[in-house]
């Protein structure tokens, strides 16, 4: 049966995609689940479950795995995410009732840190998703920048839809949430992703892109490596407050340049980056 959903992502925690499957064939929705990257599983996969080896940075394998799908919707996740029950259901209902899914991101509420504004917590400023579920027409309108190392780019894509008039809605009927790497995990598995060492130069492209004025020293070194917060400080913040409300109006309308060097398919894809070498920021 053709899957209506597809789940990929750059993958590099095995010792999840189990628990990972388990948790989202709690749902009663056609699937597949694509995993990309450097550490390969050492166990049989489900039928509706792949891996595609590669050792390229991670925003280039999140992109092998989206050509690989092929169900109507497709949702980006990673691997030490957790989902709630029935969770494809509700997200698929969710769809199925939007009357512009194909200008619309879904997100679930993430339990952590609550929902992600562009502002941290700033209402007034656009919510920001947790993974993309979208449909593969929408997906296909975009690309990914390949000046991003890891990770940002799915805000980017987000970015860029609410500028083309889209919009995201949250599914208040699910959750997602963070898996903690059961015991007996080896250090070096636990220690599997690398995320701190792209988070600084990642945003900061991130930002140069859709803040107005921005500047490398507006960010502090704790906003630089944090994921769970999205506001800039220092510099940036000072500014922010001497300027006339409403406060999202410090946000860009439109991207500050085209995305005119995405990722693109090649011979050498699963052997070469594309774009920016190096995580270190």
């Amino acid at each position: 049966m053709k899957p209506l959903v597809s789940v990929f992502m750059a993958a590099r925690r095995p010792y999840n995609w189990l628990r990972l499957y388990r948790r989202i064939s709690t749902s009663s929705v056609p699937f597949e689940m694509i995993f990309v990257g450097p550490v390969k599983p050492e166990f049989a996969l489900p039928e509706n479950m792949k891996y595609i080896h590669t050792d390229v940075k991670p925003s280039q394998c999140t992109y092998i795995a989206a050509k690989a799908t092929t169900g109507k919707y497709i949702m980006f996740y990673a691997d030490d995410m957790a989902f709630s029950n029935a969770f494809l259901d509700h997200m698929v209902n969710e769809a199925e009732n939007c009357s512009n899914i194909d200008n619309t991101i879904i997100t679930p509420n993430l339990t952590e840190h609550g929902q992600n504004f562009f502002g941290d917590k700033d209402k007034s400023t656009p919510l920001l998703p947790v993974g993309l579920f979208m449909t593969k027409k929408l997906w296909d309108r975009y690309g990914i920048d390949k000046n991003f190392y890891g990770v940002y780019w799915d805000l980017d894509i987000a970015m860029m839809n609410y500028a083309d008039g889209g919009t995201i809605i949250k599914c208040n009927k699910v959750t997602t949430s963070y898996f903690r790497a059961p015991k007996g995990t080896p250090r070096n598995l636990r220690k599997a992703s690398r995320v701190n060492l792209y988070q600084a130069p990642d945003k900061s492209y991130f930002y140069s892109l859709w803040l107005k004025d921005f500047q490398e020293h507006d960010l502090s070194r704790s906003v630089k490596t944090s994921g769970a917060i999205f506001s800039p400080t220092g510099n940036f913040t000072r500014r922010l407050k001497r300027s006339p409300p409403p406060r999202g109006s410090w946000i860009r309308e439109q991207r500050a340049r085209p995305l005119d060097d995405p990722i693109v398919d090649s011979d050498d894809i699963l052997t070469v980056s594309q774009g920016v070498q190096t995580c270190k920021g």
